[in-house]
């Protein structure tokens, strides 16, 4: 199948979405066992219900700013193995309120899935197909939160509601290995993404190039930049520029420009511009400062 790298990410993202909707669903169907266990009321039990969804809205942004910062492939790796650690410690519980602590901690782990999901989309996946690829993640993850509770039914039978949780979490750590073994944040970054797939999902995702962008530093700009002969780095060709983004010469008229973040070099001819601003002010002061340089005003 054409693209099938990104196809696969989906996959995994699906099956993520799979495991999401089992562990927490699972103890929806559980509940009369538990509570007759543990002597719990209903009240009590929807207590317990009530310290996963806190904590899942409490933790969902703070989790997707760890996903923009350290990126999709680490957070996942660890929001899935902590929520899959107390899917498993559930049936380590003993009381209300250690089940109580025990669905709190897993809350926090669930509340980074989808947040880092959807970073994993606006790097693998072009701008035009973002939109069906969501609808298929998210029914995907419907589906699994119906047919979870036909899947603890038929196994209730032969397991104790704690096995079932032991079962349940190990799926989730098995996922989590597998995701870190073979995902990358970055396509390029991926050794089974050919050339061709590479190119197009950078050139219809909606980023900066994955050379600026992956890092956010100049170092990564200038270690993936083409260099000459003395190893001074070469942008377009206008503007050459050594390691600490010194000007070394610039060879004709054309305008040249490299940037990362809201910091940017413009060159034309033999003028250099730095500049940090927002995009508007970006524009607007570059296009007078070509203008100024046009009249011969010094810059």
């Amino acid at each position: 199948m054409k693209f099938s790298v990104r196809n696969r990410v989906v996959a995994f993202t699906m099956a993520l979405a799979a495991v999401t909707y089992l562990d927490r669903v699972c103890i929806a169907v559980l509940a009369p066992k538990i509570s007759a266990e543990l002597a719990l009321s209903r009240i009590e039990m929807g207590y317990i219900f009530s310290a996963f969804a806190v904590a899942y809205a409490a933790f969902g942004v703070p989790a997707a700013w760890w996903a923009d910062r350290d990126g999709a492939r680490r957070v996942l790796t660890w929001v899935v193995v902590v929520w899959s650690v107390f899917t498993m410690a559930t049936a380590a519980a003993w009381n209300f309120l250690s089940l109580v602590v025990i669905r709190f901690l897993f809350g926090v782990g669930e509340a980074g899935a989808w947040p880092s999901v959807a970073r994993v989309y606006s790097r693998w996946i072009p701008l035009a197909d973002r939109g069906r690829i969501q609808g298929i993640f998210f029914a995907g993850a419907h589906l699994s939160g119906g047919l979870t509770p036909l899947v603890v039914a038929a196994i209730a039978g032969w397991l104790e509601w704690r096995a079932i949780f032991i079962c349940f979490g190990l799926v989730g750590m098995l996922w989590a290995i597998c995701w870190y073994a073979w995902f990358r944040d970055e396509p390029r970054e991926h050794p089974s993404v050919p050339a061709e797939e590479r190119d197009h999902i950078e050139a219809t995702r909606g980023l900066a190039t994955a050379q600026g962008q992956a890092s956010g530093s100049w170092t990564a700009v200038f270690d993936a930049s083409p260099k000459d002969e003395q190893g001074n780095v070469v942008v377009g060709d206008a503007l050459v520029l050594d390691g600490h983004a010194n000007l070394i010469r610039s060879d004709g008229p054309r305008i040249a420009a490299i940037g990362v973040d809201d910091l940017v070099i413009i060159a034309s001819g033999d003028s250099v511009l730095v500049t940090k601003l927002s995009e508007a002010q970006r524009v607007r002061e570059a296009a007078e400062w070509f203008e100024r340089q046009g009249k011969g005003e010094s810059s």
